[in-house]
């Protein structure tokens, strides 16, 4: 905290000094003429009064000689000379021959020139300094720095010191794993903050993502134990059961292992796109292209209808693809007949909606049906229960594309209608 309030307490002893410096420097150069009018004003009339008395008399240089001598008895500190016009320059001669009075205050000397009327002669006053103030305005200057100190370090550095300490605190906190360590309201007076709120937005960021990793991992362990289970026991029975026991256990084992290589691939997609490793490749490609692709590379049981627009998308095709899919998959999981796939544009979005004629999805369960290993279906096999990840990873493919994805019931139902919306590539 220390070298902190000493190095703005020398900013300000280094900045104070420069500024009154500047200050004046530009002062002097706005008043030179306003200075000049002022000293016509005041100086005109006495150096007239002063030349009327020099110059009685004086016919020779030896009698104004004494005129001046008498004259500089009479001001006392004030003295008096004369000297030749041709010492000054042109500048100053011209103003000195329409009888004007020239006042210069160099170095804390103060002159005032006027020229005698008919010579070529200039009379100059030679004003007193004025007492040396020096001690007074150095005593005054350790006061105001004194001052601006003790203000710059109750106003500024105490609170910004006391602020930051607090933050270091929260930072070593969630450093360590506490995770509900959040950062209090800071004063105002040390511009903390904002970064205290920031600091408060990355702790919720992050003990969402633990409690999500957590979340995921139990979810997986709770959906490898099943098929792990299975494939021990027939592994077991291998060898001592019959040759057609045997071939069962065969193609169960195998498709267990399919069933883990499945959750596998789906975890570790879900994993990259939370990630966000990395900019989408994104190419122009439009919505009916991408449909009939997703189609093609699925195996469906049920007819699908399609009612497709070439609208235009900007995507990274492979994931879009790999969504739709999912949404294909599940559609056909649960419909009884067909399923219905239709494109069209609504503000500024594009809509891909896949339809199903099955029971439909409960209000309630809506919004759960897109979260990790969430699976409403009462089916628990491979034919109908799946990982519980397809429709996670569609709504991760959708928010990495700034779109949104959302199920509603069919129109006429009953079933169930997936709608993709995704920024359309014309906004």
């Amino acid at each position: 905290m220390w070298k902190l309030f000493f190095r703005q307490l020398l900013l300000i002893l280094l900045l104070v000094p420069a500024a009154l410096a500047g200050m004046h420097w530009i002062a002097l150069k706005m008043v030179s003429e306003r200075e000049q009018n002022y000293a016509q004003a005041i100086y005109l009339g006495p150096m007239r009064m002063m030349e009327a008395n020099l110059l009685a008399g004086a016919h020779d240089k030896a009698t104004l000689l004494s005129n001046l001598r008498q004259m500089q008895t009479l001001l006392g500190e004030v003295q008096l000379s004369l000297h030749p016009l041709a010492e000054f320059g042109v500048e100053q001669q011209h103003i000195l021959r329409q009888g004007r009075v020239i006042y210069l205050s160099e170095s804390g000397r103060d002159r005032v020139f006027y020229r005698l009327q008919g010579r070529e002669q200039v009379l100059v006053i030679h004003i007193p300094p004025e007492p040396q103030l020096a001690d007074a305005i150095l005593a005054v200057y350790l006061v105001v720095v004194l001052v601006m100190a003790l203000a710059l370090y109750l106003v500024q550095i105490r609170p910004f010191w006391r602020d930051l300490q607090h933050l270091r605190s929260v930072a070593a906190k969630l450093g360590t794993g506490d995770l509900q360590a959040r950062a209090e309201t800071l004063s105002a007076a040390s511009g903390m903050g904002p970064l205290a709120v920031r600091i408060n937005e990355m702790a919720d960021r992050i003990e969402q993502l633990v409690a999500a990793q957590q979340d995921l991992l139990n979810a997986v362990a709770h959906e490898l134990r099943t098929p792990l289970a299975r494939a021990h026991f027939a592994l077991s029975m291998l060898t001592i059961d019959t040759e057609e026991r045997q071939q069962r256990l065969y193609r169960g084992l195998r498709d267990d292992l399919d069933e883990m290589g499945h959750l596998t691939s789906e975890l570790l997609g879900y994993g990259r796109l939370d990630a966000r490793s990395g900019p989408l490749a994104l190419e122009s490609v439009t919505a009916d292209r991408l449909v009939v692709r997703a189609s093609q590379s699925r195996l469906l049981r049920h007819k699908v209808v399609l009612e497709l627009e070439p609208l235009p998308l900007k995507v990274e095709p492979a994931l879009m693809v790999h969504a739709l899919g999912n949404l294909l998959d599940n559609a056909d999981r649960h419909a009884r007949s067909q399923l219905r796939i239709s494109t069209h544009s609504a503000a500024g979005e594009i809509w891909i909606a896949v339809e199903d004629d099955g029971e439909g999805i409960a209000q309630a369960d809506r919004l759960r049906i897109f979260e990790p290993f969430v699976r409403i279906d009462a089916s628990r096999n491979r034919d109908t229960g799946g990982a519980g990840l397809g429709l996670a990873l569609v709504k991760r493919i959708a928010e990495r594309h700034g779109g949104r994805v959302w199920v509603e019931a069919a129109a006429p139902g009953p079933g169930a209608r997936f709608v993709l919306a995704l920024p359309s590539a014309g906004h």
